[in-house]
């Protein structure tokens, strides 16, 4: 169940499950956008014969599959009654809150065919899968050309490289580990059919450590670079 609260749901229920799904899609963003910069990396060292627009489609063409295949199970999430009733049970907001609620069911059923279970074995799995599995080979492949004599580029160019690998190892594994654990327990709890009640903050307090985190790692390799330290 995803709720939110504020204006947009003040507005009109349309407009907070438009949010919704605007929020869902940003959230897929963070992880199906890794190979993109990691490819970007690995062609500009390994294939130099390519154009810049051509390692820029090639690099970012899986992010678009992706979010082109993840996009239509992030629809499915619809508002109910049932889930308004828990969101005043487990939150008690006060009559002035306004909220909009909108959830889906573990299991396929004949009004709602695709569930959370789907939105986790056909969306989320093959897509982390696919992001991280690109990441660690590009990463392989990069190292490996920095090491390589053949490599033709300077010295200061390398370790300039070499900054921005560690960058994006950073920047692509700590989201992965803010959310390990509070996607852990969720997904214990949706399975093993208990109650997480105001545990689900940590759910959001995690999504909104994800922009904090990434852009406190990009700004220090950018600091560092305008400083001329790399």
């Amino acid at each position: 169940m995803i709720v939110v609260y504020g204006f947009l749901a003040a507005s009109s229920e349309q407009m907070g499950t438009n949010f919704i799904v605007f929020s869902l899609f940003t959230t897929a963003c963070v992880w199906e956008f890794i190979p993109g910069s990691c490819l970007l990396q690995y062609l500009t060292l390994c294939k130099p014969h390519l154009s810049s627009l051509q390692r820029l489609s090639i690099a970012y063409a899986p992010c678009v599959a992706m979010l082109a295949w993840s996009t239509p199970y992030l629809l499915f999430f619809y508002p109910s009654y049932a889930f308004t009733e828990t969101v005043s049970q487990v939150h008690n907001p006060s009559p002035c809150d306004s909220f909009v609620a909108n959830g889906a069911v573990l299991m396929p059923t004949k009004e709602h065919p695709t569930a959370i279970i789907n939105f986790a074995l056909e969306c989320v799995m093959p897509t982390y899968i696919i992001s991280y599995g690109s990441f660690a080979w590009c990463m392989a492949k990069s190292r490996r050309a920095l090491s390589a004599f053949n490599v033709s580029i300077s010295k200061k160019t390398i370790a300039l490289h070499r900054k921005f690998m560690i960058m994006l190892i950073l920047q692509n594994l700590l989201p992965l580990a803010v959310l390990s654990v509070p996607m852990a327990v969720f997904f214990l709890v949706v399975f093993g059919g208990y109650g997480m009640g105001l545990g689900t903050l940590i759910m959001s307090f995690s999504y909104w450590l994800l922009p904090i985190i990434q852009g406190s790692v990009a700004l220090m390799f950018v600091m560092q670079v305008s400083s001329g330290t790399v």
